[in-house]
């Protein structure tokens, strides 16, 4: 059995989740609440995969499929060449994930309604669609509280595994031709939007971050917060790199104005330490 997620927390929550089952009562809980999906909700996991190279921005047809991964992932590592080794990596998870499917072994898919993770099982369908790979969906059940695995306690999982299924032939060509139309729709940003993925213009959280902006400076790092919090609040989720880079092409535009910089010892802000303010 293969686990396989679309961001390193959820990789952390779903090896907190294995653990925890095993504690005494839990699994009697699994049992009670999803019996139909006993086996395969408990079978031991062989290898946890993360792909989180974040198909919900930049380019991801297949002319320019690397170079869209690896923009998207250099905020993060802060080398080219970082990302470059890191999008390496991802794609050799992938052709062994491709690999053991066709050998038969089980794959479970965990995602949420975010795009970033929707796109991610698209493209993972898409990539399985013609191995005849065993694949089981578990996708979260959006709420106020949980919009993403790693908001759920891993000891209340079995509350939101009513959902969880054996993907049909049927299902895993629809979400791949899901994955074909993104492809060619080839936008650099993708949304969810009243549960379906779609393509939208750049500028589809400027609004966001302009509005955010008073005549008081703030550190770069915390409009970016701010940013991501009314985001999240409004169901949506984009990764803080892709912000990063809206704030500078609206900083060169004359919408954001640099108030000055600041220092940090923070080892974390990997972006560029400007004071903003609104011009």
């Amino acid at each position: 059995m293969i686990d396989i997620c679309f961001s390193d927390i959820t990789k952390n929550f779903i090896d907190l989740f294995l653990h925890t089952k095993q504690e005494e009562g839990y699994i009697s809980r699994i049992k009670y609440s999803a019996p139909e999906m006993e086996e395969i909700l408990l079978s031991p996991s062989d290898e946890r995969i993360s792909l989180a190279f974040w198909l919900d921005t930049h380019n991801i047809d297949s002319a320019h499929f690397a170079k869209g991964r690896i923009d998207a992932l250099w905020p993060y590592y802060r080398r080219k060449f970082r990302a470059r080794r890191i999008y390496k990596g991802y794609m050799q998870d992938v052709q062994r994930i491709v690999a053991e499917a066709q050998k038969g072994t089980p794959v479970r898919i965990w995602y949420s309604s975010f795009a970033y993770s929707m796109c991610g099982m698209y493209y993972i369908c898409s990539q399985l669609e013609n191995t005849c790979a065993n694949i089981i969906l578990i996708p979260l059940p959006m709420d106020d509280r949980h919009k993403s695995w790693c908001d759920v306690d891993p000891i209340e999982v079995h509350q939101y595994l009513h959902l969880a299924h054996r993907a049909t032939k049927e299902e895993i060509a629809a979400n791949a031709a899901e994955w074909k139309r993104l492809c060619e729709e080839n936008g650099v940003l993708r949304v969810n939007e009243n549960g379906k993925i779609k393509s939208v213009q750049t500028d589809y959280f400027d609004t966001y971050l302009l509005s955010a902006l008073t005549d008081t400076p703030i550190q770069m790092i915390n409009l970016i917060g701010i940013t991501l919090g009314k985001v999240y609040d409004e169901n949506n989720y984009v990764v803080a790199g892709y912000l990063c880079d809206r704030i500078l092409t609206l900083i060169d535009r004359g919408q954001i104005k640099i108030a000055g910089k600041y220092t940090t010892h923070n080892k974390s802000d990997r972006y560029p330490h400007y004071l903003l303010q609104k011009p």
